[in-house]
């Protein structure tokens, strides 16, 4: 009696320490994963932002959104815990007299917000304010995420072993809304005034590498189905 109660505590024990060990490591998983994808945003806001600079002539704020689903340990079969990562950038390469511009690519879609004529603090040889198309800017963001997910068991035995058959389907529609404003004032002054609202929507995809990606064009028709599936069998 006494050896197994020592071997029922044994076990109690490690089924307690291999379950925080599993926490701990997926938890390290996590976070090396979301660091990962944050410096990649933020390096891939400065190659664009470098890029259009170059191509606009001219200071550009370049801002990148990527949506992606990362994969936790104690997650479902298909359907990862769906993170937003963004970076930003500014750049300024010009020769001679400079534009501005500001731009957002959201996954898959670059958009460029809308520039209104502005009165600089400059005259021109008449005496009246010289007049600048400037970029509106985002104060705020709006993010609506529809997703819908089956997951589906199936096992077939015979006289060698059975067969398991685990599949899943995964449909997800992100809508995000820029709100934008405008500064009527010149200089540093403050005077805003409501721009048009920004809004995409995009759905997930599985492009020809593979890989989960969202785009507006996935969302034209028929919304996409995402689907994996995976056979095992054991032996009797």
């Amino acid at each position: 009696m006494h050896l197994h109660g020592k071997k029922a505590q044994a076990t109690t024990e490690l089924a307690i320490f291999g379950s925080l060990i599993l926490v701990i490591f997926g938890a390290l998983l996590s976070y090396g994963q979301r660091l990962n994808e944050e410096q990649a945003v933020t390096m891939d806001a400065f190659r664009y932002a470098v890029q259009r600079a170059g191509t606009d002539n001219g200071f550009v704020d370049y801002t990148v959104i990527k949506n992606k689903g990362l994969y936790d340990l104690m997650g479902s079969f298909l359907n990862p815990q769906s993170s937003s990562f963004s970076g930003n950038a500014s750049i300024l390469w010009a020769k001679g007299e400079s534009d501005s511009r500001s731009y957002y690519r959201v996954n898959d879609d670059e958009i460029e917000l809308q520039r209104i004529e502005k009165d600089t603090d400059q005259d021109d040889e008449n005496g009246d304010a010289v007049k600048k198309d400037t970029p509106v800017e985002v104060w705020d963001t709006e993010t609506q995420d529809v997703t819908h997910y089956a997951e589906n068991t199936a096992k077939a035995e015979d006289g060698a072993g059975i067969t398991t058959t685990q599949s899943a389907e995964l449909q997800d529609r992100i809508t995000l809304v820029l709100k934008t404003r405008f500064n009527e004032a010149k200089g540093d002054n403050e005077s805003y005034v409501d721009a048009d609202d920004v809004v995409v929507e995009q759905c997930l995809y599985r492009d020809e590498n593979g890989k989960l990606r969202y785009s507006q064009a996935a969302c034209s028709g028929a919304q996409p189905t995402v689907t994996k599936s995976q056979r095992w069998r054991t032996a009797w």
